[in-house]
């Protein structure tokens, strides 16, 4: 028999497979005996020792291992097993070296069971032990086996001499907690790796976060997620995700500030980035930061030149109080989209501004395009101006056309008597008719006010006033993802 340290000749998981003097040992001439050594002190312990037969069979099995043959030296391994008697070194080792072959095979889960027999035999250093815990809380998280891995990483602690435990273990055990959906704990495990570190990894900072949505606590996973972009702030996803939570709990002015200085840093390129921007603008009433950007967005290809972007900045300049601003964008996004809506619109501006003439020439061109929205309501609002301005043949056409709509069958009677009262009171000294303006802004009405306009006397400001639904695109899930035996964190 033959005494062997573990820990001296290398033999911890990680290392060459066979990088003890004993797997190294020559089988072929036999080497003088070296002198004995000294006397063991009655209070030394004994080492463990090796059978010769368990140091032959190791032999053959590192030859086998060293020419590839990684399935002879397994196989070579599992034969040597039952000779090898429990509670004893031999055993020991050829359930380690078993493990190992498994590990180099790439069948990392067959090696939890020889690693688990190993321990099991009480002979094995301190430190090897640790060591061997440790990787089997690693096998089993990788396995998903998760209260295997909590139950030999609270062992290892345990037996861990106080100050040892390193950040990298506490996270450890925070993920398994936080998959285990054990949220509170995880998060104080974060919290605890947290202070450990001089500089916190990434992973410490996702796990806390990711513990703190779970328990609904937005202002905290604001506030960390603040401090995090303060010290590093080149990751895109956590500005998304601080603009998304600012944006949940409905505090727009500090989702506009973070879209912003996410934007600063060449983040937030999307289209839909920016309409969530000129949306945030709008519903705070800065409308000329609005229609900026949304000038902006068109120039530069980010936002397409699309009718709900025209409309927007249409309106954006109506509230600012420049319809000058407003009509010239309608006139332009007529011209490019070539749709009799705008010019629908630009008539609403000019018919509230008392330029009733200007506006019934709008509506003329209107209803010669084929694609209106809604053409009876575009009739309507023709024939009423014609009528207000005594221009009875407009009024007629418009009164004959009311009439090809079943749905403006009653304006159509309307408008007629109306028509006929006009003709006689022009003809006589009867009282002058009048009329009631049509509902410009009501629901339906055809007009390319977006249906999200908020009444006049609803502050634009108001949360229900949206334009562009905010929407922030969202990171990956910040759950830790399943880490490998040999990658831990």
């Amino acid at each position: 028999m033959r005494p062997v340290s573990l820990l001296s000749s290398g033999v911890l998981l990680g290392l060459s497979l066979f990088a003890t003097p004993v797997f190294a040992a020559k089988t072929k001439a036999a080497k003088p005996a070296p002198p004995a050594p000294p006397a063991a002190n009655a209070n030394t312990p004994k080492e463990p020792e090796l059978s010769d037969a368990t140091i032959g069979a190791v032999g053959k099995i590192k030859e086998l291992a060293d020419s590839g043959k990684l399935d002879d030296a397994l196989e070579a391994c599992i034969a040597s097993l039952p000779s090898a008697p429990a509670k004893t070194m031999d055993r020991a080792l050829l359930c380690q070296i078993k493990a190992q072959l498994y590990l180099q095979k790439g069948e990392e889960q067959k090696a939890v069971a020889p690693l688990e027999e190993a321990l099991e035999q009480g002979v094995l250093e301190d430190k090897v032990a640790q060591d061997f815990r440790l990787y089997l809380c690693q096998l089993h998280f990788a396995g998903q086996r998760l209260p295997q891995a909590l139950a030999w990483l609270d062992t290892w602690r345990s037996l861990a001499p106080a100050g040892t435990v390193k950040p990298e273990q506490v996270l450890l055990r925070g993920a398994i907690l936080f998959q285990m959906n054990r949220h509170p704990e995880a998060l104080e495990a974060a919290r605890e790796a947290i202070r450990l570190e001089p500089k916190p990894k990434d992973q410490s900072w996702m796990l806390l976060l990711a513990s703190l949505q779970q328990a609904k606590d937005d202002k905290g996973c604001a506030e960390y997620l603040e401090l995090v972009l303060r010290e590093a702030p080149g990751d895109e996803s956590l500005w998304r995700q601080l603009c998304q939570i600012y944006l949940a709990t409905d505090q727009p002015l500090r989702a506009l500030l973070t879209l912003e200085r996410g934007m600063d840093r060449k983040f937030f390129k999307d289209p839909a980035d920016l309409e969530t921007l000129v949306t945030l603008h709008y519903n705070l009433e800065h409308y000329t930061a609005a229609a900026d950007l949304i000038e902006q967005g068109l120039k530069d290809g980010r936002l397409p030149p699309a009718a709900r972007h025209f409309e927007l900045l249409s309106f954006c300049w109506q509230l600012h109080g420049d319809n000058v601003k407003a009509l010239a964008v309608l006139d332009r996004a007529a011209t490019q989209l070539k749709s009799g809506d705008f010019q629908i619109s630009a008539a609403q501006i000019l018919f509230k501004d008392g330029r009733r003439a200007e506006a019934l020439a709008r509506l003329r061109v209107a209803v010669g395009y084929p694609d209106l929205k809604n053409p009876p309501k575009a009739w309507i609002f023709l024939t009423y101006l014609a009528l207000e301005l005594h221009d009875l043949n407009t009024a007629a056409e418009g009164v004959q056309k009311l009439g090809e709509f079943p749905a403006a069958s009653k304006e159509a009677k309307d408008f007629g008597r109306a028509l006929e009262a006009l003709k006689r009171s022009n003809a006589s000294d009867s009282p002058k008719v009048t009329l009631n303006p049509p509902r410009l802004t009501s629901g339906g009405s055809g007009m390319v006010y977006l249906n999200t306009r908020p009444a006049a006397n609803t502050p634009c400001g108001s949360t229900t006033a949206r334009i562009f639904p905010l929407q922030i695109n969202t990171p990956e899930s910040l759950l830790l993802t399943t880490p490998t035996p040999t990658n831990i964190l």
